[in-house]
Order: structure tokens, then C-alpha cells, then sequence
């Protein structure tokens, strides 16, 4: 048993997501930290994963990737919630290209571009340009048991 489990763009490759996160909560002591954090593609992100790497939409659970589903699927019994929200400025790091697509020339320039647009989301949103489910490229759930 182990004081902190951490699992990180793994979850949302299952549609029993229930069973996975129970498997999770057996390897805690009581008292021990379960913390999860996935991709998110919704929002822009959705649009962007389409069009740079659509195959990626297809082996990723997008129910879960909105706050409130989220957090439901953590609502077990001997687990109390610290922390679940959206997290992450928007980031072009989220996305891939198949290596022999013009793409990836698209998706190269706008890596470069990252720091500039993050700039750009924190004047024009201040505090929820930083982290909202628009943009943000992670949701993370911070518990413990019980």
C-alpha cells in the first residue's frame, strides 16, 4: 500500500472508468493521496485535436473530461474530495501530428507561438484565461481515503 498514488493520462483510455479508479483507491493506505489528472479535449482543444491528429479523438473517453463528470466518477464511498478543477494554460504541447503530415510544420510554428498566446489569454481573460474548460489542456482530481 502505498501514502500517494499518482496516475496521469491514463484513465481516460477506459470507458469502466469506475473499476479503474477503485483499483487505484486499493493500492492507498488510509489517509493516502489518490491524484488523477487527464487530457482534455473539449473545448478548443476538441477543434485542434481533430484537426491536427483526429485518430486521437477516437481512443480517449471525452465524457469524463468535463469538471462536473469528473469529479461524479470520484464520488465513492471512502474517498473525500481536496481538489478537482481544470488546470493548465492552453498549450499546443497537447496535441500530436502523424510524422509524415504537413501538419506537424503547422503544429512546430505554434509551439513557438505559445508564450505569446498565453500572454494574450491572460490580458484579455485575466485569472480565467489561465485555467478555464475552455482552454485548459488538464482536469486533475486530488483526494483521499478514507
Amino acid at each position: 500500500y502505498f501514502d500517494i498514488v499518482i496516475s496521469q493520462g491514463f484513465l481516460e483510455h477506459f470507458l469502466n472508468v469506475e473499476q479503474v479508479i477503485e483499483k487505484h483507491i486499493n493500492l492507498l493506505v488510509k489517509g493516502g493521496i489518490l491524484v488523477i489528472s487527464i487530457p482534455r479535449f473539449k473545448g478548443i482543444n476538441y477543434f485542434l485535436t481533430s484537426f491536427f491528429h483526429r485518430e486521437n479523438i477516437g481512443i480517449h473517453n471525452l465524457e469524463i473530461m468535463e469538471k462536473n463528470n469528473f469529479l461524479n466518477i470520484f464520488n465513492v464511498k471512502g474517498l473525500s474530495t481536496i481538489f478537482c478543477d481544470y488546470y493548465g494554460t492552453f498549450s499546443f504541447c497537447l496535441f500530436n501530428t502523424n510524422n509524415k503530415s504537413l501538419k506537424r510544420y503547422i503544429l512546430k510554428f505554434c509551439t513557438y507561438l505559445q508564450l505569446i498566446l498565453n500572454a494574450f489569454f491572460y490580458v484579455l481573460f485575466k485569472e480565467k484565461g489561465k485555467e478555464s474548460r475552455f482552454f485548459s489542456p488538464n482536469i486533475i482530481f486530488i483526494g483521499k481515503k478514507e
